[in-house]
């Protein structure tokens, strides 16, 4: 029941999370050249500064997607209590591993020298929705990490209960603050391309 939970649940939620934030963030390369000609030069260059340091989110997410399945391959083939609890404290360090990157990417973000109201608007959002994302990571690690500490297998079970409990509201948090991120994305691309018609 550990492994098909480790290998299956706990995983394949967060992998269809990191799809969905690459999905949304890649939409901000999709800016018009014609509309981004005619806008002002200020607005043109806080754009393309607000999409190079949001975009940084894709190799966030791809370094994190390839741990979950260094993670994946080792919670399928771990048999005893030290290669389950080995298996956790791997993915309790990709987590803490991104956490601390989505934290820089928020910080880059706040020293973003913007003047456009709206798009501060946005960038304020964004790290919103970020913070929100690492809180419930964060949340994921704490029941993963008392997994990598059970000193018995008697004491697994409920362990792996509380795994369970934890993550699946964590999980449902990350999809939600996945679609924001996509409409904030959105929002900004239709900003940053339709500005000169304004």
């Amino acid at each position: 029941m550990l492994l098909m939970y480790l290998s299956g649940g706990a995983l394949r939620s967060p992998r269809f999370v990191c799809a969905s934030l690459i999905a949304g963030i890649s939409l901000l390369l999709a800016s018009p050249q014609g509309a981004a000609r005619a806008q002002s030069e200020t607005l043109t260059a806080e754009c393309t500064q607000f999409s190079e340091v949001v975009n940084q989110n894709q190799q966030i997410m791809a370094d994190f997607e390839a741990e979950l399945t260094t993670f994946s391959q080792s919670a399928t083939q771990a048999e005893t209590l030290d290669e389950i609890k080995s298996a956790a404290k791997q993915y309790v360090d990709a987590v803490n591993g991104v956490a601390d990157n989505l934290e820089g990417l928020v910080s880059d973000l706040s020293a973003l020298p913007l003047s456009d109201e709206q798009l501060l608007s946005y960038r304020d959002q964004y790290s919103t929705v970020v913070a929100g994302f690492n809180g419930a990571l964060a949340i994921a690690a704490e029941a993963m990490n008392g997994v990598a500490e059970t000193e018995s297998e008697e004491e697994l079970a409920g362990r792996i209960e509380t795994l369970q409990t934890d993550t699946v509201g964590a999980v449902e948090q990350i999809q939600q603050l996945a679609t924001q991120e996509t409409d904030i994305i959105q929002n900004v691309n239709a900003h940053c391309g339709t500005t000169a018609a304004e």
